[in-house]
């Protein structure tokens, strides 16, 4: 059981750790800044961001770094506002903006992925997670 756990953590780091990779240095920075320095848009693009290239880990952190500003209710509130026309643009400005190839033609792939699914299905964010 401990082996599984301690696998299962080190897949979620790995997760942060591909997305910071990822990330442009005001990214970057914003990211692991203090929640408090952080607006609920911050939260819901890195929420969605994440949930796009399928890296969970940094679903958790931005969920958990919330909890410390306010209750998690609001931020799933605005999470469910969110049209695809967001998520779309913002995903698409994160992946213009990553530098390493190889990272920026997975997060492509990722995200040409979910664009195709939902153009025959009706987009609703928790088919992202």
């Amino acid at each position: 059981m401990a082996k599984k756990f301690d696998k299962n953590l080190k897949e979620l780091q790995d997760d942060v750790f591909y997305f910071i990779c990822m990330c442009t240095e005001s990214d970057k920075n914003l990211f692991m800044s203090d929640p408090k320095e952080k607006t609920i848009e911050d939260f819901g693009r890195f929420i969605c961001i994440g949930m796009i290239l399928r890296l969970r880990g940094v679903f958790l952190h931005i969920c958990n770094q919330f909890e410390n500003v306010d209750d998690i209710s609001v931020l799933l509130n605005y999470l469910d506002a969110l049209t695809f026309d967001d998520i779309k643009k913002w995903t698409e400005e994160f992946i213009k903006s990553v530098r390493e190839p190889l990272l920026k033609k997975c997060a492509q792939s990722f995200w040409d992925e979910q664009k195709e699914y939902f153009s025959n299905h009706k987009f609703t964010l928790s088919k992202l997670i």
